[in-house]
Formats: C-alpha cells, sequence, structure tokens
C-alpha cells in the first residue's frame, strides 16, 4: 500500500519535479488548505493572487495525507513538509519589502514540521543561503542543514540523436514560452528579420500567447505589433502558434534543429532540458540558472555582465534596456551565422545535450533520492 503524501497545486512544477514521478512507495493527493480558500476570495475581490496566501499552506484538512511536499510554499500546519524552491524562500519577500513578514517565512523553516527545502538548482541554493544571511545570518548554519539541491529530472524524448535524420539545407529553429519578450522574443525576431532580409536559410517556430509588460523586459503594446508584423513580413519562414498541447510542442522540438530561449530573466528554464532531451542545442543567456544547464560545450551562451548578487542579468535602466536588447539581438545574429557557416555542429552538441540529460536529469535517481527525503519526514 503506497502512502499518500498532499500538495497544494499540481501545477506543471509541482508536477514536474515532483508529484507526477512515479514514486514506488509514495502516491500524491491535492489537499483541501484554507490558504487556498483564502487566496480564492482574494482573487474573486482583487482580481489577483495574494503573494503571501498564493505561497502559504495553513490547515491540512486532508487526513489521511501523511506529510506534504510544496512548491514554493511555507507551511504554518504542524504536519511534517517540504518545499521545492526556485529562487529563495519565503517566496512573498521577493516582491514584497516587510520585514517582519520575511522574519516570519524564516521562522518556519526553522520549525521541525519542515523536513527538508528542496533547491532546483545551485542558483536557487545560493540565493537562499544570501537571503538567509541578509536577514537572519545567525540561523544560517541551521538552514543549510535542511536545504539540499536536486535538478528537475526530464524525460529522454529521444533515444539517440539518429532519431534526428539527416540536416536539411534549411536550419530549424523554436522558441516556446509565454512570457515572449522577457524570454528574449523581440531580440530573436530583430535578428532573424535581418537574417531573413539578406536570405538567410532558416526557419524560426514560435510558441507562445505574446504576453508583454513583464518586469524584466518591460515591453509593451509597441513591442507586439512590432512582433506580429516581423511574422506577418515571412509567412514561408516564420511559424506562429498562440498555444499547442504539449504533445505537439514536443513533435516540433524533435523536429528542430537548434532552440532558444535568450532570456532577461529566469530562475531556470525548463525549456532547455526539454529542448536537449529531443537532441536540441540551446542558445540561452547566462543568467539565474541557465550556467547549469547549458555551456559552449552543449549550445550557445550569450554573455552578459551579472547586474546583482543573486546572478541574475536584466538590466534596470531604460538605457541599459536598450544597450542589452542591442547586444543580445546582435550575438543572436552572429551566432545564427555560425552555426549556418557549420551545421555539423548541431548534431554533435546535440548528441552531447542527450548524455547530459541522461546524466545530471535522470527520473529514477530523482526518486530515489525524494525517496530517502519522505522517508525521512515519516520516521
Amino acid at each position: 500500500m503506497k502512502k499518500r503524501l498532499g500538495t497544494n497545486y499540481f501545477s506543471y512544477s509541482h508536477n514536474r519535479n515532483f508529484a507526477s514521478l512515479e514514486h514506488e512507495n509514495y502516491i500524491f493527493n491535492k489537499g483541501l488548505d484554507f490558504g487556498k480558500i483564502l487566496n480564492h476570495i482574494y482573487y474573486k475581490t482583487k482580481g489577483n493572487n495574494s503573494i503571501y496566501l498564493n505561497n502559504i499552506h495553513f490547515l491540512d484538512f486532508s487526513f489521511r495525507n501523511k506529510a506534504n511536499h510544496f512548491f514554493n510554499t511555507i507551511s504554518f500546519s504542524n504536519k511534517p513538509w517540504i518545499t521545492s524552491f526556485e529562487f529563495y524562500l519565503p517566496r512573498w519577500a521577493v516582491k514584497s519589502r516587510n520585514v517582519r513578514m520575511a522574519e516570519l517565512g524564516l521562522n518556519r523553516l526553522l520549525h521541525n514540521s519542515c523536513k527538508k527545502l528542496i533547491a532546483m538548482s545551485k542558483y536557487a541554493y545560493n540565493a537562499q543561503i544570501i537571503f538567509t544571511e541578509k536577514n537572519r545570518s545567525e540561523i544560517l548554519e541551521e538552514i543549510k542543514n535542511k536545504m539540499v539541491q536536486i535538478s528537475p529530472s526530464q524525460k529522454m524524448l529521444i533515444s539517440d540523436i539518429s532519431e534526428k535524420g539527416p540536416l536539411t539545407e534549411k536550419i530549424n529553429f523554436v522558441l516556446v514560452g509565454a512570457d515572449f519578450f522577457r524570454k528574449g522574443g523581440k531580440e530573436v525576431l530583430k535578428a532573424f528579420d535581418n537574417l531573413l532580409s539578406k536570405g538567410a536559410n532558416v526557419n524560426l517556430t514560435i510558441v507562445s500567447s505574446m504576453q508583454f509588460g513583464d518586469y524584466a523586459s518591460k515591453s509593451t503594446k509597441d513591442d507586439l505589433f512590432f512582433a506580429k508584423k516581423i511574422i506577418e513580413k515571412y509567412p514561408d519562414n516564420i511559424s506562429y502558434h498562440d498555444h499547442l498541447a504539449n504533445d505537439k510542442v514536443i513533435e516540433i522540438l524533435i523536429n528542430s534543429d537548434v532552440a532558444l530561449l535568450p532570456s532577461y530573466d529566469e530562475t531556470y528554464g525548463y525549456f532547455v532540458l526539454e529542448a536537449q532531451a529531443s537532441g536540441c542545442p540551446v542558445i540561452t543567456t547566462n543568467g539565474g540558472a541557465f550556467p547549469e544547464i547549458n555551456s559552449a560545450e552543449h549550445g550557445w551562451m550569450i554573455n552578459f555582465e551579472k547586474s546583482d548578487e543573486w546572478g541574475r542579468i536584466f538590466p534596470k535602466e531604460s538605457k541599459q534596456r536598450e544597450k542589452f536588447s542591442r547586444e543580445l539581438s546582435d550575438s543572436l545574429e552572429a551566432i545564427v551565422l555560425s552555426i549556418m557557416d557549420n551545421p555539423e555542429i548541431i548534431r554533435r552538441k546535440g548528441d552531447l545535450c542527450l548524455s547530459r540529460i541522461s546524466e545530471n536529469h535522470n527520473i529514477l535517481k530523482t526518486t530515489k533520492k525524494l525517496k530517502s527525503i519522505y522517508d525521512l519526514a515519516l520516521e
């Protein structure tokens, strides 16, 4: 009989990191939590989620769940709990300057009910250390003792690079992500506009709802108009999809040559893993956790000076954003030209990508690590 573990949501991150994995001894169940009820009321009243209520677990009414595993969430219940995180905890401290609330969150991490803090990257692990040292340096060692780093697992989407088939004369690039402009979408289109206007033999597929107005790129409706204008300019070379089912996205990845995620800011970048698992090397920037999952050996990395102690790169001022955007677009164009000059490198890097996914993001290894944590939580 499998033991029941609870969680507060079955979001993409929850499922990807722990809830949907095939655990031998555990099964996940969505618990009914008072915090979710309060956040739902807040959303209906204010039209958006509360930064506090969305990342707090209060009372667990699901008595059959023996322990809880959350994502970016801090629990105020005494039931044993674990949380995985992408930057630092408490999550609400990223957006709020309320010192007392930050201290309250850190105090809950020290509580006996908190069994383990799982950083999904070294970037997140280091961010937690920096944040704790800044706010409660006297508890740093206790927090360190609760932390472990477990990278997201990734299913292999092809077993061998030969499944990609031979390269064709036209190189196929792909970009996927809702926050199109934060993920460097505008700069990608600028680069491809220049390349295609000069007769470059490339295709670009975009899957994105093209959300704009994010904190990093500060994109506007004018940027959206600009992007759509370029897409319409090259109907034979640029394919755009507002939304596609995941199996269709995977199909596109398998049939593409190079993936693109040159983000302004990214805590992790699951898309990089999915692309690599399909034999697609990726062009990224060097912010956040990207250096942990991409490299010049496995793909291409555009390097920018770090803009803060956390390891992010996105510019804060308007003139800096203009410079960043220009340099990003120019770098993308240069990389694509280098790939066109030496297309054989695509499959070589793609093969190395398959090896790194198999070694560093193995699902069986991840479930074994989680089992030891769950066993400890239920002692």
